[in-house]
């Protein structure tokens, strides 16, 4: 066995590669059975020995050619016949001889008539049947040695073809392996940016708790506006009508009189209060303006956080969207591992086909 595969390497070395074998007909053994038959030659029926072999014809010919060309004999083709006319060819007779060989086209192959002849007639079991013998092996022998090369040739082929699958399927593991390991970090990613934007949406939700205190804040403090300046206009509204005393008083010249002193001594005490009243309208508004500061640092916080969390959400939004294609890919890539592996398996029991046909076409 060792030696017809390398026997079968040196001819795939020294041949050039066959055109239209038939790959798919050499999975099983295929036959070797030489045949006689009547057939035309140059428009005359002569006897000859026929084979059928998955080939294509011109193939088998042109190997019939080289196969003669290693034998010391020349074939040259006439009218589509290869003749070898008057050669020397010991494996079939001590005589000189003359071949006529061709191909036709069959189902899953071709047909190779082969005529011989000698002392001017055509060979036959009847007439020589040494001869015939002898034509039947070396047809056997040329047929046997096509099939080497053949075998040999397409093993080269389906070994080529499962390198291209393992190869194939070397990129899709480390594709697959890649894949798995950015699908661990895009995860991993998808975790953190929820986990940071639930800390934004919290602290976005502070802030809005913390505007709604601060809103109402300043409701009481409008509220207690109002209230001041209602007093000091009821402060205003009490002053008047003393006023307007003390000025008649002055106008009749009784501005030292005791009526009239009581009467200053009410607007003073009045003014006192309207002045307590002014003061803590001023406190308030103080009071207004800082809680308005507050109010407007809390919205920038709360425009910032806003922007963080609905940053942040888009963010995890393309995160959760690279990590489901990336599972799509995922997926594609292990069917495609699941049909390679399949191509894998079917070439490797094709090829087992063939390298067990091999050794029987060698063992014949």
């Amino acid at each position: 066995m060792k030696h017809f595969f390398l026997f079968a390497a040196l001819l795939f070395v020294q041949l050039a590669p066959a055109q239209g074998r038939m790959t798919e007909y050499l999975l099983d053994e295929p036959p070797v059975v030489v045949n006689d038959k009547q057939a035309t030659l140059n428009k005359e029926t002569q006897p000859c020995f026929t084979i059928f072999v998955h080939a294509d014809d011109r193939d088998l010919e042109k190997h019939w050619v080289a196969y003669l060309k290693q034998k010391g004999v020349t074939a040259k083709k006439e009218k589509g016949v290869h003749q070898s006319i008057g050669v020397s060819l010991m494996a079939i007779s001590a005589d000189t001889i003359s071949l006529f060989a061709r191909a036709d086209n069959a189902v899953r192959g071709c047909n190779l008539e082969v005529f011989v002849k000698r002392n001017g007639q055509f060979i036959t079991a009847e007439n020589d049947p040494n001869v015939t013998v002898n034509t039947r092996t070396f047809i056997k022998d040329f047929t046997k040695d096509y099939y080497t090369r053949a075998y040999a040739e397409a093993l080269a082929e389906e070994t080529k073809a499962y390198d291209k699958i393992m190869k194939e399927r070397d990129k899709q593991m480390k594709r697959r392996d890649g894949l798995e390991k950015d699908i661990a970090k895009k995860s991993d990613e998808v975790n953190k940016l929820g986990d940071s934007r639930n800390e934004a949406d919290a602290e976005v939700s502070s802030l809005k708790d913390r505007k709604r205190e601060l809103e109402k804040e300043r409701e009481l403090l409008d509220k207690d506006m109002d209230l001041l300046n209602k007093e000091s206009n009821a402060n205003k509204e009490d002053m008047r009508p003393v006023q307007e005393e003390i000025d008649r008083y002055n106008a009749r010249g009784e501005a030292g009189s005791k009526d009239s002193q009581k009467a200053m001594k009410r607007l003073e005490k009045m003014k006192k209060e309207d002045l307590k009243t002014q003061s803590a309208i001023g406190k308030k508004n103080k009071e207004i303006g800082k809680s308005d500061e507050r109010l407007l640092d809390n919205d920038k916080k709360l425009n910032s956080a806003q922007g963080k969390a609905d940053k942040l959400r888009n963010e995890r939004e393309k995160a959760e969207n690279d990590l489901q294609s990336l599972k799509r890919d995922l997926d594609n890539v292990r069917d495609d591992l699941k049909k390679s592996d399949e191509n894998k398996s079917d070439q490797e029991k094709k090829t087992d086909r063939l390298k067990a046909a091999a050794a029987k076409v060698a063992n014949l």
